[in-house]
C-alpha cells in the first residue's frame, strides 16, 4: 500500500508521487550540456517540500547509468551543522544559538503581525511559538520528534525532543531577575528527574544581553542531590549587542 511522504527522498515504490520524466530530463541535459566545452551548473529554487530533493538524486541516479561520467554529491549543508547535529547526537545549546540568528534575521516579517501586551511588548508565548515551529520544521526531514508542553508527572515541560532514540528536555522563561533564574533551574532539574534524562536546557529570553551577563549566567548547573545537568542558554530577541 503506497503512503505520503512529506520529507526527505520519495520512494516511488512505496510513496505517493508524480512522474516528472521530462523535467529530470531538461535538469540532466542542462547539466550535462557539450562536456567538451567545460562544466555546467544549475541552481534549483522551489520552496520547501516541492521535491528539491528528490528530483536532485534522480538526476544524479540518470546520469550515472550514462558510464561517462564520474558522479559525485557533496552536501554543504551538513558540514556547516555538524556542531549541532549528528547522526546521532543534538547539541540544543548550538541549535538554539541558529534560531536565535533565523530569528534576528527574519524578525520584520516572522513578528510583523505578532500580538502585544498593553506596553507594547509582544507577548512571551509568541517567542515560545515561533521557537517550537523552527525546531520541529528542522528536525523533521532528519526524522526527529518535538512536542510541546509535554506533561512529566511533575507538571509540563515546554518542549520535549526525541532524536535517534534519545530524548531531549528544553524549559522555556523570560528572565525576570535572579531569584527567578535559580528557581526555574531548580524547576527544570525536577522534570529531569520525571523525564529519566540526565540533563536538560533551560532558555530564557531576553531583549538584549551583553557578553559579560552571558558569561556568568549562560553556564551548566548540576543539582547536588541529582546529579542532573541544567544547561543555561540566553535568546536575545533584539539584534543589538551591549558589549559594542
Amino acid at each position: 500500500m503506497r503512503s505520503f511522504s512529506s520529507y526527505g527522498l520519495i520512494d516511488t515504490n512505496s510513496n505517493f508521487y508524480a512522474p516528472r520524466e521530462e523535467l529530470i530530463n531538461k535538469t540532466m541535459h542542462q547539466i550535462i550540456g557539450d562536456h567538451t566545452k567545460g562544466g555546467y551548473y544549475i541552481t534549483i529554487w522551489a520552496p520547501r517540500q516541492t521535491g528539491k530533493s528528490t528530483l536532485m538524486h534522480q538526476v544524479v541516479q540518470q546520469i550515472k547509468q550514462r558510464n561517462d561520467f564520474e558522479v559525485g554529491m557533496i552536501s554543504l549543508q551538513s558540514a556547516k551543522i555538524e556542531h549541532v547535529i549528528t547522526k546521532d547526537r543534538l547539541n540544543v545549546k548550538n541549535l538554539t544559538k541558529l534560531y536565535e540568528s533565523y530569528l534576528h534575521k527574519n524578525k520584520n516579517w516572522l513578528l510583523k503581525d505578532a500580538p502585544r501586551r498593553k506596553d507594547l511588548r509582544i507577548f512571551e508565548a509568541v517567542y515560545h511559538f515561533s521557537l517550537y515551529m523552527y525546531l520541529h520544521r528542522f528536525l523533521i526531514p532528519k526524522q526527529g520528534q518535538v512536542w510541546p508542553e509535554f506533561p512529566t508527572g511533575n507538571g509540563k515541560i515546554d518542549l520535549l525532543i526525541k532524536y535517534a532514540n534519545q530524548l531531549y528536555g528544553i524549559e522555556l522563561k523570560s528572565y525576570t531577575d535572579e531569584s527567578a533564574y535559580h528557581d526555574a533551574i531548580e524547576k527544570a532539574a525536577k522534570y529531569a528527574v520525571q523525564l529519566d534524562i540526565k540533563k536538560i536546557s533551560l532558555v530564557f529570553f531576553v531583549d538584549v544581553i551583553d557578553d559579560s551577563i552571558r558569561e556568568k549566567y549562560e553556564i551548566e548547573h548540576v543539582t547536588p542531590d541529582t546529579g542532573i545537568k541544567v544547561e543555561i542558554v540566553f535568546i536575545a530577541c533584539e539584534e543589538s549587542n551591549l558589549s559594542e
